[in-house]
């Protein structure tokens, strides 16, 4: 029973990271810098921007190092944003697109 608890208690701490960073967690990963400090839960012109950022960030850390383990977590976070779009606004993500106020 200790087991599943700590097994438990575990899976819980991987959701929160998550529900935090947007990423899953990976042992050894580096903490993102830019955690997002509010939430863009159904405001979909904050969730454009901030895919527009990751965009950018990863096209620059694509130059650098397209292998790098960094590289691969900013493209996980860039596609769970743009999921995150497409379940607030029923819509895939389409660069330049604006949102109507």
């Amino acid at each position: 029973q200790e087991t599943k608890d700590a097994i438990a208690k575990l899976l819980e701490l991987k959701k929160q990271f998550k529900e935090t960073t947007g990423q899953e967690y990976k042992p050894g990963m580096a903490i993102p810098a830019e955690a997002p400090k509010t939430t863009t839960q159904g405001n979909p012109s904050a969730i454009i921007s901030q895919i527009e950022a990751q965009g950018n960030l990863v096209r620059e850390l694509k130059s650098k190092d397209p292998k790098a383990q960094e590289t691969k977590d900013a493209i996980a976070k860039l596609l769970e944003l743009k999921k995150q779009f497409k379940e607030t606004t029923g819509q895939e993500y389409k660069p330049g697109m604006v949102i109507p106020n």
